[in-house]
């Protein structure tokens, strides 16, 4: 599978940041909208299974806010009500007024909360690699006055991948080499493995002391027992995610759950790309 498909790019608006998305294929079958991932960085991870999804349809992959392409906030508003937000107007500068949600990893968090919150939106669900019962609990908090600036630095691309959760076979081929060195990116003489704003994980605007979420925490097993769209849920049998009672879990909460178990880790849209989407393929035609 090559990563050099044919894709539209572009921006839009959402609050105060610029969101940079790519584009696949044509209006036809319901859409589908994919949500990467916080250390599988943005929509340059998604460009192969994005574009084998795309022959009936169209996809798009947007980089969030803080990620790849898109601006960082200015107010550190890397909130659930700014991410929320983010796919909605996305979804409205898309003229799309449902869609399949795709999310992998956090990406995943992000597509269940929409959906349980906006089920007028989402005509189904795949959670790629992100069950409820794993995941960081975070306060709110603010990083105002982080000292941190950019992405560490390292000599080789070796170097840069060893310090990732990326596979670290992802060097043994030209084709996985070549995707390497798309993603990742070079400064001068040396590498970065991640583009995206040290505050990322800040949960609450900077200096809005009264500030007050819209979306305030939720158990993410009610979330998912809320979502009716159907559900089709990948588990890598390499990553530390799932195991056999959270996946029966999972299942057990929606009468329309799916499910695909692929031989990889955690990384799935880069180390098994044809195997994802020919399994998403599958479920397409019951959305």
């Amino acid at each position: 599978m090559s990563t050099k498909t044919t894709h539209r790019t572009g921006t839009t608006t959402s609050g105060d940041v610029e969101l940079f998305y790519r584009r696949f294929g044509h209006p036809g079958e319901t859409p589908v909208l994919i949500l990467h991932g916080a250390n599988y960085y943005d929509s340059h991870d998604w460009i192969e299974v994005a574009h084998e999804l795309s022959d009936d349809r169209s996809v798009v992959a947007f980089d969030a806010r803080g990620f790849g392409k898109s601006t960082w906030s200015p107010n550190h508003d890397y909130s659930l009500d700014a991410h929320l937000r983010d796919v909605a107007n996305t979804l409205n500068h898309l003229g799309w007024g449902r869609a399949i949600m795709l999310g992998h990893s956090r990406g995943g968090a992000l597509a269940l909360r929409f959906a349980a919150e906006h089920p007028e939106r989402v005509a189904g669900l795949v959670l790629v690699d992100y069950s409820p019962g794993h995941q960081p609990r975070q306060p709110l908090r603010s990083h105002r006055g982080e000292t941190v600036t950019s992405a560490p630095m390292f000599a080789t691309l070796a170097d840069a991948l060893a310090a990732s959760s990326r596979d670290p076979r992802s060097l043994d081929s030209p084709s996985k080499r070549s995707r390497l060195e798309a993603i990742f990116a070079r400064r001068g003489n040396s590498w970065v493995n991640v583009v995206r704003d040290p505050a990322y994980t800040s949960s609450r605007p900077a200096d809005w002391p009264d500030w007050t979420p819209t979306y305030g925490p939720r158990d993410p097993w009610d979330a998912l027992a809320s979502v009716s769209a159907p559900l089709f849920v990948v588990r890598a049998r390499r990553s530390a995610v799932y195991d056999d009672e959270t996946l029966e879990r999972v299942c057990s909460l929606s009468v329309d759950a799916t499910v695909a178990q692929l031989d990889c880790g955690h990384d799935v849209a880069g180390e098994a790309p044809a195997e994802l989407a020919d399994a998403i393929r599958g479920f397409l035609p019951w959305v």
